[in-house]
């Protein structure tokens, strides 16, 4: 199994600041039927300069997370916001670089980050998973029917990482 989560952090960091120390408790019930914590320490760099964060991206860890934030929303929104939802998610982070890190000026293009270039392919590939895709072409199948969304729905929100970067 694979567990993701997004964390936003709010407060100023100073320059002085190196490690940042997150904690996490999960409250579960044993087989036995007895209640349990697990708590979880965990303790990160701070990185100042964002080029650095751009380089040890992780695209199959970013895909993985849009692609199931996709897959909960599907029930409670239009699929067309959805589809759009995954289509900012791959710009957002893309524009940000663009505009914070580096832009080559004489030419007009934009320059990715290594990390990330394969990052529009995995986004329009997650847009053609049968749990977000609208509709199929007659040479695809046709229509998808509910059984085959939900089935679709529940694969992108169980697999692992290593399934999902298998099945996109």
């Amino acid at each position: 199994k694979t567990l993701s989560f997004s964390l936003r952090h709010t407060e100023k960091l100073t320059e002085n600041d190196t490690n940042a120390f997150l904690q996490s408790a999960l409250l579960y019930t044993h087989p036995d039927g007895t209640r349990r914590v697990r708590v979880a320490h965990l303790t990160v760099k701070v990185i100042h300069d964002i080029a650095r964060m751009y380089r040890w991206a992780d695209v199959f860890a970013l895909s993985a997370a849009w692609g199931r934030r996709a897959a909960a929303r599907v029930a409670s929104e239009p699929l067309g916001e959805v589809r759009d939802m995954l289509g900012a998610s791959m710009v957002d982070p893309l524009v940000t670089f663009r505009c914070d890190v580096r832009f080559d000026s004489s030419t007009r293009r934009m320059i990715v980050p290594q990390t990330l270039q394969t990052l529009p392919l995995l986004t329009l590939a997650l847009g053609r998973h049968v749990s977000v895709h609208p509709d199929r072409s007659p040479a695809e199948g046709g229509t998808i029917t509910a059984d085959e969304r939900v089935a679709g729905i529940h694969q992108m929100l169980t697999q692992s990482l290593q399934r999902h970067m298998l099945s996109v």
